[in-house]
């Protein structure tokens, strides 16, 4: 199935959310369909896949299945490496110096900038394991988009002007924005702050049609549904992207952490 973009409409200002939270196992990636439906955000669906299941199959069917509305696909991995990362490798030879400080090197325009913003430092695409996962997002992305038949664009702002378009996210971020992040980490097994978290992501949005349990065990599931929150604020313009016609420069080369930014205390 092929989507034609001629039949998408939003009359009633309906879309599709999903959200990844990305992994370098597929076993760990959650994912999360939400939809928009009249302003209102409501969690369809969240799910991981099986063992020799792929997660690009189980991506597309959501896509196909909302064809005639258009979907943002917001992601929790880095889509893109620093700029001054391949100007100093380019030329490197081993054992001879490098010219660029080791943050500018191996953080992006977009690290620096949430990091000043939202006071959480995004982890360092250039000189982290994280550099797996990047590598992952975008063969997932290349393969969503040879299975729904059209391509996959990042967005730039809410408009959102081609059926299907992707962002990267960052669900701490989003979570902090909306005072739902706890001082002790969520991510240790049976923790407490998940359900604390969920009760307050449902003053947010519908969850009613997804079980809680399927969310508060599991915090790739959890931050998956993060990721469509983040989502939303995108096309409802609350999300902070470049301010400078130099920082959107880098990041159409860098990529961009598109979040709703807290309020910090000074």
């Amino acid at each position: 199935m092929v989507i034609d973009s001629s039949n998408l409409t939003l009359d009633d200002g309906s879309m599709s959310i999903i959200g990844i939270d990305c992994a370098t196992q597929p076993n760990k990636v959650g994912l999360a369909l939400g939809s928009i439906s009249n302003g209102l955000l409501t969690i369809d669906r969240v799910e991981k896949v099986g063992k020799n299941e792929s997660i690009a199959n189980l991506v597309s069917s959501w896509v196909k299945g909302k064809s005639n509305t258009k979907t943002l696909i917001a992601i929790d991995a880095p889509l893109g490496w620093p700029i001054k990362l391949g100007e100093e490798l380019i030329t490197h030879v081993a054992g001879s110096s490098l010219s660029t400080a080791a943050h500018p090197m191996f953080r992006r325009r977009t690290d620096f900038f949430i990091k000043e913003k939202a006071n959480k430092q995004s982890l360092d695409v250039g000189a982290d394991r994280i550099a797996r996962t990047a590598h992952a997002a975008l063969t997932l992305i290349e393969e969503i988009k040879e299975q729904v038949g059209v391509s996959i664009p990042l967005a730039w702002n809410s408009e959102l002007a081609h059926p299907i378009s992707v962002i990267e996210v960052y669900p701490a971020v989003t979570l902090k924005s909306c005072d739902l992040l706890p001082a002790a980490s969520y991510k240790k097994e049976d923790s407490k702050e998940r359900e604390q978290i969920y009760d307050g992501l449902s003053d947010l949005m519908s969850l009613s049609k997804v079980e809680k349990r399927s969310i508060i065990e599991d915090d790739d599931i959890l931050d998956a549904v993060a990721c469509v929150l983040a989502g939303y604020h995108f096309v409802n313009g609350e999300s902070e992207g470049p301010t400078t016609k130099v920082d959107r420069a880098l990041a159409e080369k860098e990529g961009w952490i598109w979040v709703k930014m807290p309020e910090l205390n000074e």
